[in-house]
């Protein structure tokens, strides 16, 4: 893995206060080194008796136009779940659409898997805690992603696409040189509980 220096990284606070959901991107590929960057760090994310139980799968561009085809798919069990939490919103609903059919031009895209089919919960978390060391690298390197759990409802397909058996699907995650630069969500207050200080 190349030093700090090498690749121009910022420090982690920096990179967990500057990491957005990036959903517009640039096609300037993406140089596989520093993919492998990427996906070492997540690969020393915390997990459950260590069993390390994460599986990435790296798609290039000439795959994903197949891979937005099933990911457009799978927006039909969310247009629900859209249309309650925006009811008076369609244009963020018709954003929401035009991301999953063109996962915002990004010339590659990681899908983070769990071994087992269906995978223990405790190690679904592990994989989770991969995917958010994953997003923290990737910033600090310049990337933008996206951390998508709706493609799941195309999972069956989207494995047979690219050969995965024996293993479930946690994510899709688009990444990219980011094309925009979205604004910070207010965070939530009286998410925090202290006891016996």
């Amino acid at each position: 893995m190349a030093s700090k220096e090498a690749v121009g990284t910022v420090d982690v606070d920096q990179a967990i206060l500057t990491r957005r959901s990036v959903r517009r991107y640039k096609p300037d590929p993406v140089p596989r080194g520093v993919i492998e960057e990427v996906l070492s760090l997540a690969q020393w994310a915390p997990s459950g008796v260590n069993r390390q139980p994460w599986r990435f799968v790296v798609l290039g561009s000439e795959m994903m136009p197949r891979l937005a085809a099933e990911c457009e798919k799978s927006l039909a069990p969310l247009e629900p779940y859209l249309k309650e939490h925006f009811p008076d919103r369609e244009d963020i609903i018709e954003r929401v659409r035009a991301f999953f059919k063109t996962l915002g031009g990004a010339p590659v895209a990681i899908l983070a898997y769990c071994q087992g089919k269906p995978a223990q919960e405790s190690d679904v978390h592990s994989v989770a805690a991969a995917i958010q060391t994953l997003l923290l690298a990737a910033q600090a390197r310049g990337l933008g992603s996206c951390w998508m759990g709706g493609p799941r409802f195309r999972e069956a397909e989207i494995s047979a696409l690219v050969g995965m058996e024996d293993a479930t699907l946690v994510a899709v995650i688009p990444l990219g040189y980011p094309d925009e630069s979205p604004k910070p969500a207010p965070r939530q207050p009286n998410r925090v509980t202290y006891v016996g200080f």
